[in-house]
């Protein structure tokens, strides 16, 4: 399970030097692994990996980035979450954190 943040430039930094061109952006992915029990199958435990950052853009942090992509991944793994499926189908997952917060996930043919 990979979640995946696009950090784009926001407005005020436009005349910041180094910040980017307007089309840059940055993909923040928190890597995890998902484990659920026989006893309780809805309910899924998720585990830290690790993170990647990689850019897409001709100047500024996205740039150096996408030349130079980060991926750290270690041999251990540290609690990150629960959440709960509602609902779930070949398209879309329906999930309750134990924060309370809800998330709709899609599925695309388009993948990071």
């Amino acid at each position: 399970i990979a979640n995946v943040i696009e950090w784009t430039k926001p407005d005020w930094a436009s005349d910041l030097p180094f910040s980017g061109s307007e089309n840059s952006r940055v993909l923040q992915k928190v890597v995890c692994e998902g484990s659920a029990s026989p006893s309780n199958p809805s309910t899924v435990d998720l585990k830290i990996l690790g993170l990647e950052l990689e850019g897409e853009g001709d100047s500024g942090p996205a740039s150096i980035l996408g030349n130079n992509p980060v991926k750290l991944q270690g041999p251990l793994s540290a609690p990150f979450g629960k959440f709960d499926i509602l609902y779930l189908d070949e398209t879309m997952r329906i999930t309750k954190t134990y924060q309370g917060f809800y998330a709709v996930n899609l599925r695309d043919d388009e993948w990071f």
